[in-house]
């Protein structure tokens, strides 16, 4: 996985926002709205699996109330049903803070 964002800390830890992700990648392929939004990145629910979003403390902060967090990705259109769909219903659901800001790359 070498597509990857980072993420200021947020409500949830790296476990509890996989979980939540695993959630949503198992409603993709049961709820027709949400399974059409993942398509229309070109992606296919079916496809979909935990692991193709992974979420992970960053092991260079070992303070999880202040630890980034990354979450990286299988290939480039998962990252944009990530960006695009996933992450805003995430947010809608369980609050805007469930992850913390999205963190610039240095350089």
């Amino acid at each position: 996985m070498n597509d990857k964002l980072v993420y200021g800390p947020g409500a949830y830890s790296s476990s509890e926002l996989q979980d939540l992700i695993a959630k949503l990648i198992a409603e993709a392929g049961e709820d027709s709205e949400l399974r059409q939004e993942v398509e229309r990145y070109g992606v296919d629910p079916s496809q979909l699996s935990p692991d193709s979003i992974s979420v992970r403390q960053d092991r260079a902060n070992l303070d999880p109330v202040t630890a980034s967090l990354i979450i990286a990705f299988a290939a480039k259109p998962v990252k944009d049903v990530w960006t695009y769909v996933f992450l805003p219903r995430l947010r809608r659901r369980w609050g805007r803070t469930v992850v913390g800001e999205e963190k610039k790359a240095d350089g």
